[in-house]
């Protein structure tokens, strides 16, 4: 009697060969040990320095941090942190040191989140609120990152409360009565939210280091007419209207012809000190 023979399926595994799953699979698995063992190593460095949040760099540091969040910043907090900096005489490059041990990036980079004023403003917290520059190590980042960009914008600095304008970035007499000819820097006085001028892109600390200062394209006028001064105000003093010159450069010039620029006396100008 015939025998019927069903047929049986043969799996056959052959050694030595993989598939291209089995390489995507393989890889997937370092790509994640490598990803989460540095994570895993970032936050024991973190952990580790987080145990020295006594120090007072590294709670400067974490207050930092904390003003930026997904769901909003808060500049405030970072301001306070720079009034403790400057209030408590700690080294900027030990905050730095600390931020980076504790968030493992670079707190300049960080601060990015600020926008240009804001910065701007940040570091001169740091500096007004010194009593003995000699005690205060810390410094503001290099001048090009607090210059505004005005090769892609037209930038105007906008007064935010009553601001001495002066012939040179430096706090020379208080512009009072007993100010002498020669012996203040003081060119004009602006009121608040007063449109000054252009600005120029450059920012400098005054001498002491204890003042940032913008530069802007001042009107001074005489009986003639009007010419254009390269003059300074404090920039914890002004905030700055931009537009791009690629997409808002009508704008701009709506603005310049609307604004009532701040006229600065020519004699007031001539009879300052520089």
């Amino acid at each position: 009697m015939a025998t019927n023979t069903q047929p049986q399926s043969i799996i056959v595994q052959t050694a030595g060969k993989r598939s291209v799953v089995d390489y995507v699979f393989g890889i997937a698995i370092i790509g994640g040990g490598l990803y989460f063992g540095n994570k895993i190593f970032n936050k024991y460095k973190s952990g580790k320095e987080a145990g020295k949040l006594d120090t007072p760099e590294a709670q400067a540091a974490s207050k930092i941090y904390a003003a930026k969040n997904w769901y909003g910043d808060n500049e405030q907090v970072a301001f306070d942190a720079a009034r403790e900096i400057a209030s408590k005489k700690i080294a900027w490059k030990d905050v730095s040191v600390s931020f980076k041990n504790l968030y493992n990036t670079n707190i300049d980079d960080y601060l990015n989140f600020l926008s240009p004023e804001e910065k701007v403003q940040f570091f001169n917290i740091l500096n007004l609120t010194q009593d003995d520059e000699t005690k205060f190590t810390g410094k503001p980042p290099a001048k090009s990152s607090l210059q505004y960009d005005v090769i892609n914008n037209y930038c105007y600095a906008v007064t935010t409360k009553g601001a001495n304008i002066r012939k040179s970035p430096e706090i020379i007499g208080d512009g009072g009565i007993t100010s002498m000819v020669g012996k203040s820097n003081i060119i004009a006085v602006a009121p608040i939210d007063k449109p000054l001028g252009l600005m120029t892109g450059v920012y400098k600390l005054s001498k002491d280091g204890k003042t940032g200062f913008i530069e802007f394209y001042g009107q001074v006028w005489d009986n003639k007419g009007m010419q254009l001064k390269k003059v300074w105000v404090a920039a914890s003093n002004i905030k700055v209207i931009q537009f791009p010159k690629k997409t808002l450069e009508a704008q701009a010039k709506a603005y310049l012809r609307s604004a009532a620029f701040l006229r600065i006396n020519s004699i007031a100008y001539n009879w300052a000190n520089s």
